[in-house]
């Protein structure tokens, strides 16, 4: 499941800057960035499990 978890966050967040709603990127929602950073330290943190 970790093997492929830095892809698919590097793909979500290409994804949230291009995206746009009501004119402007998704990414620009300080509750999608806060999410995305959570999940990218859970990544870093499951590293060593593995």
């Amino acid at each position: 499941m970790y093997r492929g978890s830095p892809a698919f966050l590097d793909m979500t967040v290409q994804y949230v800057q291009e995206r746009k709603q009501f004119g402007k990127p998704v990414g620009v929602n300080q509750a999608k960035k806060h999410h995305l950073a959570d999940t990218g330290k859970a990544i870093e943190f499951a590293r060593p499990m593995v």
